[in-house]
């Protein structure tokens, strides 16, 4: 049974639709949604049964599907509000957002369906739990992109974490996680902490970024002063193989709960 996100009132404090600029209209996400269909070849019962839920998805009879863009933009509003409202009232420690980018997370294009959310997010309790962040409260998601950056290495799936965690300080984030997460040549960063602020629209930002519904390919392009990283949409037949992915997985299994957040829909599995 799919968690219906579509039975929850959206709070005008936290939403996103009209307090985070850039966030995706309904038309850009029903746009996003006509695009995946026209994508889908319906070569496999897995397409087919996919396309079939996306045209029949409209106003009353929502598909709740991980895929949908028009479902993922409810969803992420739900999870704005929730998650906002939450960290707006619990300040005994700081906020802190963490991306996690585990370097032997890496799978090629056309495989990330060997790809098994539930085992990453299991590691990952684990390590929180022998670690100096055993008490804190850790929320967030998974997140996905392509890393194409590499001209020694071909392109790969590189699933990774974006986190928010209620820490005394950054150093004892990067204390307790930091040898489980080491540099890699493909991976040069693989933890990154930032403060988060306590204003209403810091909030909502972050909370935002924690669940994406777009994804995006990294590439290296040469400029005057060299090559640099940028991000780029990802290509047509990745988008239809991550689509099936989040359709098979469902919501629940991207997001990341820990330790003690209580809030009354937070706590979908």
């Amino acid at each position: 049974m799919r968690f219906d996100f579509f039975r929850y009132a959206i709070p005008d404090r936290f939403n996103p639709a009209t307090t985070l600029e850039g966030y995706e209209t309904f038309e850009q996400a029903d746009k996003a949604r006509r695009t995946l269909v026209s994508l889908l070849k319906a070569k496999s019962p897995r397409e087919r049964k996919l396309t079939e839920l996306l045209r029949k998805c409209r106003r009353g009879e929502r598909c709740l599907s991980a895929a949908c863009p028009i479902c993922a933009r409810r969803a992420r509003a739900w999870w704005v509000t929730e998650l906002s409202e939450y960290m707006s009232v619990s300040r005994d420690e700081n906020w802190y957002a963490v991306s996690l980018v585990p370097a032997n997370c890496r799978f090629p294009l056309g495989n990330l369906s060997t790809f098994n959310p539930a085992r990453v997010k299991d590691k990952l309790r684990k390590q929180l739990d022998r670690s100096r962040l055993a008490n804190s409260v850790v929320v967030g998601a998974i997140d996905f992109g392509v890393d194409a950056s590499s001209v020694r290495h071909a392109p790969m799936w590189h699933p990774h974490f974006y986190l928010l965690i209620q820490a005394r300080s950054k150093k004892r984030i990067r204390k307790a996680l930091g040898r489980y997460y080491p540099k890699a040549a493909h991976t040069p960063r693989p933890i990154r902490i930032r403060k988060v602020g306590s204003r209403d629209e810091d909030l909502v930002n972050v909370t935002s970024y924690s669940l994406k519904s777009t994804f995006t390919k990294r590439v290296r392009v040469k400029g005057p002063s060299g090559t640099k990283p940028i991000k780029t949409p990802i290509d047509p037949d990745h988008q239809v193989e991550l689509a099936l992915c989040l359709h098979r997985w469902g919501l629940g299994m991207r997001l990341f709960r820990r330790a003690g957040l209580h809030g009354p829909n937070v706590g979908v599995r």
